[in-house]
């Protein structure tokens, strides 16, 4: 070879080496720097975030490269299988070199007869599952993988250069789930592979990142243990203590620190069945055990001082979480006291279910604060149709779908509460709706206007602070838009959010005749008035929900309410503009209830016909109420009831309730 090409390749081989190693410098300097000025308080915490960011996603692709090499070394020996394993091992390290970030597993298991040193983690085959929280999870792998453990991956990946040479080398589990067929089959075949390599699998459960800064999880999905259990495998919990005191994408804050990880008992799955009801079970009970962990391992940490306080957790939707007062729905036969379940614990609208279940089916709890000093003992109050239960039986919280945001910290008066959107909220059944809520002392309230007086408005706000019984502060705060404007209908929301925060529950009850009633004729009706009827009583609706969505979404809970009318059922006597409005609101909570009811969010309608003290009946009539067979008119509270209702029954959605005196059979 020419000597001066050889010179060539040698210097410029040179300068990419020492470029690489100058820019590995830059980089581990700069995030330890940022992280002594954060500590000697000469700079804000933000300044070690993106400094740290960078370190992070340099350390995950020296270890990607790393990977590809290893597993390609391994494969040519027939240990393909340790590549994930090595290269996971290679990131802890990585890791704790370039941002100080370290975690302490915890295995219970270690010791113990059938496990012997290598503990529960050491359990192969399995499917361990573990709580998502951010992308930081990445380094959960790092420190639980054991040999012959491997992640699980879309068949597709296998086809994207150097990922997916690295997943094909280190034995990936791929699945190709296009259909509910090829679901089923692709997991037959990943439990078989399982077996024969004695592999085992790693997934998170909640299938994406909570990004929660209180201890909580996503619902579920089902994909992990239907693969266990048609494998035959235990699964094996492993939980990650919120961490978000260290990484909070929100607040721009990525401290140095160490995590907690606890490895639980593997859950046997031979004798279970594969019935999707079967399989549902065994994930919701799973879900219950790895969150009492996940509370009690933030409950140490707060008291270790290592914990955000709750005073200083912030929400995502950038606001702190705390309430006190609960008293949900007091029915029961007997009381029970069970553990302090910690200081941020959500207590609103418990499921429980017993050791034997078989003759104690589910029933609803209501829990009650029992001591206005502190959260040491909470009282449970059962009800239940078989009447004393078994004394001995242990009782398992499990929260619904809808599970309140409310926590608790008595020591610290300051709090938050779920927030409602109400339009419309100076008319009658607006009005009587945020009554009911405020009645509850659990809810702050954003209530829309369109015209109302700021006398009306003061009295009505005066209204819902004499409605709270709890004597905390309720946050009234009102807002006035055209909802016949879409930009005003964003410029509420914009507002709302800035002036208040993310909207949990969403009441579209505004709605208008538009002066149009007892249309005889298509003819009298322009099409005019048709566009602007959907727009205030469709349109406006279905635009606010859009907005209010993305955040129920990421908390994994919401009520989304309209209130529609029985002309949208039956055509009524306003017009053919109003009733086609309405009966589009219906068609609107068909399709989005289906759509998001496994994101603990549900959609529903009512349909009230002929309300005294609204807008359409200000006054009472009896020759309308003669028409109806109750043999009167309804009133603006038998709909707050309702919507109510809706509010704390995370099982009704996808519905349009009648509220109309049995005048129709809906």
């Amino acid at each position: 070879m020419n000597h001066n090409l050889v010179l060539a390749i040698m210097s410029w081989s040179s300068a990419l080496t020492y470029a690489v190693l100058g820019f590995l410098l830059v980089v581990f300097v700069t995030s330890h720097l940022s992280t002594l000025l954060v500590s000697f308080s000469l700079a804000p915490p933000t300044l070690s975030y993106y400094p740290r960011l960078l370190a992070s996603f340099t350390a995950l692709f020296l270890c990607a490269i790393y990977g590809t090499c290893a597993s390609g070394a391994l494969s040519l020996f027939g240990h393909g299988e340790l590549g994930q394993y090595t290269t996971a091992r290679a990131f802890k390290w990585t890791m704790l070199v370039f941002t100080g970030v370290w975690m302490v597993v915890e295995d219970p298991g270690v010791g113990k007869e059938g496990y012997g040193e290598k503990g529960w983690l050491g359990t192969r085959p399995a499917v361990f599952v573990g709580n998502h929280q951010s992308e930081l999870d990445v380094l959960v792998v790092g420190h639980v993988f054991m040999p012959g453990t491997v992640v699980t991956a879309k068949s597709s990946l296998k086809y994207v250069p150097v990922l997916g040479w690295f997943m094909l080398l280190s034995k990936t589990v791929f699945l190709d789930r296009k259909n509910a067929t090829q679901a089923s089959g692709a997991l037959g075949s990943a439990g078989q592979q399982m077996k024969k390599n004695r592999q085992s699998v790693f997934m998170f459960a909640e299938g994406t990142r909570s990004y929660f800064d209180h201890p909580d999880l996503l619902p579920f999905k089902s994909g992990a243990f239907r693969l266990a259990v048609q494998a035959g495998v235990p699964v094996v919990p492993v939980v990650v203590e919120p961490y978000s005191n260290l990484l909070n994408s929100k607040k721009k804050i990525f401290r140095t620190g160490t995590i907690r990880i606890k490895v639980l008992k593997p859950i046997e799955t031979v004798s279970m069945s594969s019935e999707f009801e079967a399989v549902r079970k065994f994930t919701d009970e799973t879900r219950e055990i790895m969150l009492r962990e996940l509370k009690g391992m933030a409950e140490a940490a707060e008291k270790r001082g290592v914990a955000l306080k709750p005073h200083e957790a912030m929400g995502m939707n950038g606001t702190t979480g705390k309430s006190s007062g609960l008293d949900v729905g007091v029915a029961g036969l007997e009381h029970r006291s069970v553990d302090t379940l910690g200081s941020l614990t959500e207590v609103v609208l418990y499921h429980a279910y017993f050791a034997n279940a078989t003759a104690n089916p589910r029933l609803l709890l209501s829990v009650r604060q029992t001591s206005s000093a502190d959260l040491q003992q909470l009282t449970v109050t059962s009800a239940s149709s078989s009447g004393a239960l078994d004394s001995s039986a242990a009782v398992q919280a499990e929260p619904v779908h809808f599970v309140s945001w409310n926590r608790i910290d008595m020591a610290d008066p300051a709090h938050k509460k779920q927030l409602v959107l109400i339009t419309g909220a100076t008319g009658g059944i607006g009005k009587a709706t945020a009554l009911a809520f405020a009645k509850t002392g659990l809810y702050d309230l954003a209530l829309h206007y369109h015209s109302a007086s700021t006398e009306t408005r003061s009295q009505l706000a005066d209204e819902i602070k004499a409605a709270n019984p709890t004597g905390t502060d309720i946050e009234i705060t009102f807002f006035q838009a055209d909802l016949g404007s879409f930009d005003d209908v964003r410029r509420l929301h914009a507002e709302v959010t800035k002036q208040s925060r993310d909207v949990d529950i969403l009441f579209n009850n505004a709605g208008s005749t538009l002066s149009h009633s007892g249309v005889k004729s298509l003819a009298d009706v322009s099409i005019d008035v048709f566009e602007q009827s959907w727009r205030v009583n469709t349109g406006c609706g279905v635009l606010l929900t859009q907005l209010c969505l993305p955040h129920m979404e990421r908390t994994g809970c919401g009520r989304v309410i309209f209130c529609s009318s029985v002309a949208g059922l039956t055509g009524g006597v306003v017009g053919s503009h109003y009733a086609s409005s309405k009966s589009a609101i219906h068609g609107f909570v068909h399709w989005l209830a289906g759509n998001v009811a496994k994101k603990g969010i549900t959609v529903n309608a009512i349909a009230p016909t002929l309300i005294e003290e609204t807008a359409m009946l200000p006054g009472g009539s009896e020759e309308l109420a003669s028409k109806l067979p109750v043999g009167r008119l309804g009133k603006p509270d038998e709909i707050a009831d309702t919507v109510m209702w809706m509010v704390r029954n995370g099982y009704v959605t996808n519905k349009v309730i009648a509220v109309d005196g049995g005048m129709y059979p809906h």
